[in-house]
């Protein structure tokens, strides 16, 4: 029977394997999918609350004299409590707009977009998962190349 060692073991070493931008453009998607179900908004949208509107640059009287509100043609980048979409910042109160009222638009937009969500997840899932298995030899000739410009320890595809 062999002697068992006593001694120290060596410690394993393991390089940093990098980003993988594959699973992160379907962590991307998956992200998209929740953000516009649950929100109305994209991933960068819904958690900054920076959005994309036309400012309401005053009213007029309509045909039938109701006042309808006038907007710039020019885009504004900016938080903008009176849109459509919820924000993370709406869902801790800012912007005058009451952390309950945003919950409950939130669970109300998860009970009508439950369906279309899960499918969507599913068919993105699938999606990368088949396309990994076809484009692998793609892939690794890309991550070759990467490996080649020294960026391979950093970036894989």
């Amino acid at each position: 029977m062999a002697r068992k060692r006593n001694g120290r073991k060596t410690q394993r070493r393991r390089r940093s394997q990098g980003i993988n931008l594959v699973n992160a453009g379907e962590l991307y998607l998956q992200t998209a999918i929740l953000t516009r179900g649950l929100g109305g908004t994209n991933p960068l949208s819904f958690f900054t609350g920076v959005e994309a509107f036309n400012k309401q640059t005053g009213t007029q009287t309509g045909v039938k004299g109701n006042t309808v509100p006038v907007y710039s043609r020019d885009i504004s980048y900016g938080y903008n409590p009176s849109g459509a979409s919820i924000t993370v910042p709406e869902l801790f109160g800012a912007g005058g707009v009451s952390a309950t009222q945003a919950q409950a638009q939130l669970y109300e937009n998860f009970k009508s977009n439950w369906f279309s969500m899960t499918v969507q997840t599913v068919a993105v899932r699938a999606g990368f998962a088949i396309g990994k298995k076809l484009l692998s030899k793609q892939r690794t000739f890309v991550n070759k190349g990467l490996k080649m410009t020294g960026i391979g320890s950093m970036v894989k595809v």
